[in-house]
């Protein structure tokens, strides 16, 4: 009995150690949103703060345009979703559900997109988007966003038509 309640003991400490630095970050965050400068750099970066600057809140959503960017997430999203969808569900229909002697190569094609870092991608994609003048618009982002989502996204489609009965 004496074991298994060491053993017990070791676990919950286990657990907190690791609630405590999984939750340490959050406690940073909120801490630092209450503080201004100087009490961040001079004073006691990690305790609480001698005053708190609840202004700080305000004037982030006043002064750092949050809305504005808020918006543009949500565009680039929702037209990065729906596009990188309705091309990837087209394609993995046609791979999953026709039969043609490529079909396994069209698939590897696709998936051979997933296996190309994303870093390796930046420069040429740097050069392309300022050669074609898209640099600082939404395509500049979407058109990376739906060519680096398509590959996963066939590749879970085709799991789910095969699966699906053909009878659908």
């Amino acid at each position: 009995m004496g074991k298994l309640k060491i053993s017990s003991a070791f676990e919950y400490f286990v657990l907190i150690l690791i609630a405590f630095i999984q939750l340490f970050p959050l406690y940073w965050l909120f801490t630092f949103s209450l503080k201004n400068n100087e009490q961040i750099f001079t004073t006691n970066p990690i305790g609480l703060p001698t005053t708190w600057h609840f202004e700080n809140f305000t004037n982030v959503l006043s002064k750092g345009h949050v809305g504005l960017y808020f918006m543009n997430s949500v565009i680039v999203t929702l037209v990065t979703v729906l596009i990188s969808t309705i091309i990837a569900a087209m394609a993995s229909y046609a791979i999953a559900r026709m039969t043609f002697k490529l079909n396994n190569f069209f698939l590897m094609v696709f998936l051979a997109g997933m296996m190309i870092p994303l870093h390796a991608t930046l420069l040429p994609l740097f050069i392309f988007l300022q050669k074609s003048h898209l640099y600082n618009t939404y395509w500049a982002l979407i058109l990376p966003y739906v060519g680096f989502a398509i590959p996963m996204a066939i590749y879970i489609f085709v799991g789910f038509f095969k699966n699906l009965p053909r009878e659908l």
